[in-house]
């Protein structure tokens, strides 16, 4: 996974700078954009990591609290 390109940095400043607050930091939009790469990686490579969820498999990590999703 390349942030850069997958915040489209490869398609000029303007694409990528929606992303940021302050020209380094990522905003709210940007933060989701690369936590949905991160976890699209972890899919595919270590599907092991990922929380267990709902429960339909014992694969994953077991999640002692609620995610942040539900508790928002």
């Amino acid at each position: 996974m390349n942030t850069y390109e997958l915040l489209g940095g490869d398609q000029g400043e303007d694409s990528y700078g929606k992303y940021l607050t302050d020209g380094l930091h990522l905003n709210e939009e940007g933060n989701r954009i690369l936590y949905g790469g991160v976890m699209d990686v972890i899919k595919r490579n270590y599907n092991y990591l990922l929380p267990m969820g709902d429960g339909e498999s014992n694969i994953g990590v077991p999640l002692e609290e609620k995610l942040w999703s539900e508790l928002c």
